[in-house]
């Protein structure tokens, strides 16, 4: 998009940024406050000077019918009389060559902007409410698959402020909006676009109960897992959620689960109520699930000590000695021995 708007290199973007800008505001400077009447006395209308004629003076009662014209105030040229004199003091405003400025102005400051959306993307600057308006539409007329592809500058820009702290009532609003996405569509894309936006909103926007309604009847495999991820990210401290999600962690020990492992709560009571979930997987999750397991005990800290025996029996008999030491290293976080760097 920012090649139609100006082509060429940054500097030149400054460069004709600053210049078209300056124009605009000479313009401006000119057409609003350059002629001033400075103590002259001019018609409001045609702009005559009026400083020869004479001053406001009583005059007779006109005759039934007529104006009564006030002496000093009617303009000889045109006829214009205003209803005060301090009317005749009015600046000389251009408007015309103000709408001409306006739009030099507007696209001054958009030539300015066309290097920071080359950097990162044009929905860079735009605000939160703009987006959350324009997902989907903005991105759908590209038609690209991939979700980490800068043609699809809104949804990365949601997600990027998902992680920045965007604003709880902004969290909802996108919420909402992705809600009537997965109730409406059937394109594999955009439900599981739907999906990681709720996931990213966090926890206490979406209620655990219409996420595993949605999960429930989700049918294609891709999907499905995406929704997995959601549920973990959006409601995993729902007490509604913990024993499905335990449920599925059981079935499943494997790499599938080091997805649902990452979104895990790493606080609080849910956290504690996953521990013996992960102490499970530690000891019976293949290939990559033991170690995402003991990282996120890790996190969690010393609260988690009811995993403090697997972690030291892995430390002595894991496989690989890499793989002890790893879980050397978490029991000591988990017996405080050590803080965790996490």
């Amino acid at each position: 998009m920012t090649q139609y708007l100006f082509p060429g290199p940054d500097w030149a973007c400054y460069l004709v940024g600053a210049i078209a800008g300056a124009l605009a505001l000479g313009i401006l400077v000119w057409a609003l406050l350059r002629d001033r009447s400075r103590g002259r006395k001019r018609c409001p209308r045609c702009w005559y000077d009026m400083s020869g004629v004479p001053p406001s003076s009583p005059t007779p009662s006109p005759p039934a019918g007529a104006s009564a014209g006030r002496a000093g105030l009617k303009c000889p040229e045109c006829g214009h009389e205003p209803r005060t004199e301090r009317a005749l003091l009015k600046t000389h405003r251009r408007w015309r060559w103000v709408l001409l400025a306006a739009p030099l102005f507007l696209y001054a400051c958009v030539v300015l902007l066309v290097p920071d959306a080359r950097e990162n993307g044009w929905a860079h600057r735009l605000p939160t409410a703009v987006l959350v308006r324009l997902y989907p539409w903005a991105d759908l007329s590209r038609g690209v698959k991939q979700i980490n592809s800068v043609d699809r500058p809104v949804l990365m820009e949601l997600l990027l402020r998902t992680e920045g702290g965007m604003s709880l009532g902004a969290r909802r609003a996108l919420a909402a909006r992705c809600l009537r996405e997965l109730g409406t569509q059937n394109d594999t894309l955009r439900r599981r676009d739907a999906y990681v936006l709720i996931g990213a909103c966090g926890r206490g926007v979406v209620p655990a109960g219409t996420l595993i309604d949605l999960l429930k009847k989700e049918r294609d495999p891709g999907v499905h897992q995406v929704a997995w991820y959601t549920l973990v990210a959006a409601a995993g401290d729902d007490i509604a959620a913990r024993d499905l999600i335990g449920a599925r962690l059981r079935e499943q020990p494997n790499d599938s689960a080091v997805g649902i492992i990452k979104r895990l709560p790493d606080r609080g009571e849910a956290a504690l109520w996953y521990v013996p979930v992960l102490v499970e997987l530690m000891k019976n999750g293949t290939p990559s699930a033991p170690s995402e397991a003991a990282w996120k005990i890790m996190l969690i800290g010393p609260a988690a000590k009811e995993a403090l025996p697997a972690l030291e029996e892995l430390s002595r008999t894991a496989a690989l000695p890499v793989e002890r030491a790893y879980f050397a290293g978490a029991a000591g976080v988990v017996a405080g021995r050590f803080a965790s760097d996490a």
